[in-house]
């Protein structure tokens, strides 16, 4: 017997069907959110889409590695690349790929949710870059690339997804007396999205579960909102697969979403059940074409990535391309998107040029390691430069790869703090700043002048971590994380002000520790307001007792010391707050309200 068969035949032998865990059974996972809501950690419908997440991801995971093991003697078919990248002549030869077999790591690296991990698909709530001051608005990782969000305003009206398929538009205009100005349902019993918004128009991106395709959709609408009383839907566009993440650069708006293959049946006969599919102008769902579809590198994903360009000034869908990449994380430059995808130990970085809505695959390298999410990652001056944790014989390491713009090596710097892992990062120009953590929170900073020889220039140690970092003026940086008093006891949400002016001493300046106190910004950044015009930051919590969640607001005062500001509480958790004027609002699930930002006068709630 070979080494194959022998753990096929113990695989079998132990998955059998395979069986579902005990802990996964629906009893055991609504004692489970029973249990969870007393302690107030976060609402019953993320606990339910998340522990559905878990079962289905161990069931997947399991017949998937089955799979995998029965094809792992298959021959793998031979293909001419070039710079690594093959693209397929039919849909045979994909069917061929799969039937060679599929790498059973892909299945197992990264975890499916943290609270220290930040979501992909949800930058942060920041001041608007226009020199006003009226409204809060969302802040952009990269220059000249706009990022969406579930809630938006622009000084006069708040757009909100409510998370189950209801797009509402509200006239502020008055911040103390808001009015429901429309109520507009999203298609196919739609859930999830986030939102643009561009003077007239807004676009709308959310998921749908299509029964013809027996899997989950994402879906595009851009609207005419020059009557906010009745908004006109101008396009519509569908392509297969989770919603992962979006961006809007110069004209188009980039969509990118991730589809696992039909991998169950004879799919030899039907190889369209393996193709990602796209349906324009909601019409009938077709596959994209084989030419359009791509392997990186030597290794067979599990998944595919789809990315497709809707032109605003053609208004229809310029290109589609589908990479075949259990994409992880996304940077987007204002030229290059670059994914990220688990390798072995490793990642594969794919550099794609936009090309004004026309993709090219330009490049593609791989790292020792994982990035956390897409502020692990960063383009400067033409150089790519990335963050990840990676495993060691016996423990962990971190590490900085900087690659030229064919992501060619430049430089590196390895061995940051052993047996810690990454949980934040922020690159700004030169310097890069990382937050790692095990006991304490060491902050790096990092001197990357010279690309081809970065190195550590300075630290400071502290308990905790930040799980987010965020750029306040030109010397100062926002942390928000988790408070740890001992060990690993982590008892608290922590907001930090640092002071990076001398980089080789980088201090704390103040922070302000919400004991007992869990936040949903911990793990979404979305969640969070950071309001530089008015030196604002704010936040969603979860405490406990008769009102069980809150919205906080912490402000920087001219000495450079952190104040609680505003603390609006509230029976339902809170997604987002927005601040116009000196009014907070806030979102929750199904109502909006206003508040006085700087005194405790409630004006009103709207209940949708």
């Amino acid at each position: 017997m070979t080494d194959t068969e022998w753990v096929k035949q113990k695989l079998k032998s132990a998955l059998g069907e395979p069986e579902v865990p005990e802990a996964l059974l629906p009893d055991a996972m609504m004692e489970t959110i029973r249990d969870t809501e007393e302690h107030c950690t976060i609402s019953l419908s993320k606990i339910m889409r998340r522990a559905v997440a878990v079962a289905a991801a161990f069931l997947f995971f399991a017949t998937a590695l089955f799979y995998s093991l029965s094809r792992m003697e298959a021959q793998i078919p031979e293909c001419s690349s070039a710079n690594g990248v093959h693209f397929f002549s039919s849909e045979q030869e994909i069917v061929s790929e799969f039937s060679a077999g599929l790498p059973i790591y892909n299945f197992m690296y990264g975890k499916l949710w943290a609270e220290d991990a930040v979501n992909e698909s949800t930058g942060a709530t920041g001041a608007i870059d226009n020199g006003s001051t009226k409204f809060s608005a969302p802040e952009n990782q990269a220059e000249n690339v706009q990022e969406a969000d579930g809630s938006l305003t622009d000084g006069d009206w708040l757009y909100t997804l409510n998370g189950y398929g209801k797009l509402f538009i509200f006239d502020v205009s008055d911040p103390t007396a808001p009015v429901l100005a429309s109520e507009l349902s999203l298609p196919d019993e739609s859930y999830g999205g986030e939102l643009f918004l561009d003077g007239n128009r807004l676009c709308a991106v959310s998921e749908t579960y299509n029964d013809a395709l027996g899997g989950t959709c994402t879906t595009l609408q851009v609207f005419d909102v020059s009557d906010r009383t009745a908004p006109d839907e101008t396009a519509r566009f569908s392509q297969e697969g989770s919603y992962f993440t979006s961006r809007i650069v110069e004209d188009n708006l980039y969509l990118i979403s991730r589809k696992i293959p039909d991998f169950y049946g004879d799919y030899t006969e039907n190889p369209d059940r393996l193709l990602p599919h796209i349906a324009r102008e909601g019409k009938t769902y077709e596959s994209v074409s084989p030419t359009r579809i791509c392997r990186i590198g030597e290794t067979r994903n599990s998944m595919f990535t789809t990315l497709s360009a809707y032109s605003f000034k053609e208004s229809r869908v310029t290109d589609t391309l589908s990479v075949m990449s259990n994409t992880n994380a996304v940077y987007c430059s204002e030229s290059t998107l670059y994914l990220s995808s688990p390798e072995g130990a490793g990642s594969r970085i794919t550099a794609i040029s936009l090309n004004g809505g026309e993709f090219s695959v330009r490049a593609q390298a791989t790292v020792d390691g994982c990035p956390l999410n897409q502020f692990s990652m960063d383009e400067y001056r033409g150089d790519f430069r990335i963050a990840v944790t990676y495993d060691t014989s016996d423990a962990t390491d971190n590490a900085v790869y900087i690659f030229d713009s064919d992501l060619q090596p430049k430089g590196k710097l390895t061995g940051i703090a052993p047996d810690e892992r990454v949980y934040s990062a922020r690159f700004m120009g030169e310097k890069i700043y990382l937050v790692t953590f095990r006991e304490t929170d060491p902050l790096f900073v990092i001197d990357a002048s010279d690309p081809t020889a970065p190195f550590i220039v300075g630290e400071v140690q502290l308990p905790g971590y930040s799980s987010y970092l965020h750029p306040y003026g030109e010397h100062l940086l926002i942390g928000f994380g988790r408070h740890v008093a001992d060990g690993d006891s982590r008892d608290g949400t922590k907001v930090s002000l640092f002071d990076v002016s001398d980089p080789q001493h980088p201090q704390e300046l103040d922070c302000v520790i919400f004991e007992d106190a869990f936040s949903d910004a911990l793990y979404d950044h979305k969640a969070l307001l950071i309001d530089t015009s008015r030196s604002l930051i704010g936040f969603p919590l979860c405490v406990g007792g008769e009102l069980p969640y809150a919205f906080a607001v912490v402000g920087i005062d001219e000495n450079q010391q952190l104040t609680v500001v505003r603390r609006v509480n509230t029976e339902s958790p809170v997604y987002r707050g927005i601040r116009i004027g000196d009014v907070l609002f806030t979102v929750t699930e199904n109502a909006l309200s206003a508040d006085a930002l700087f005194s405790d006068i409630h004006y009103t709630t709207l209940f949708f």
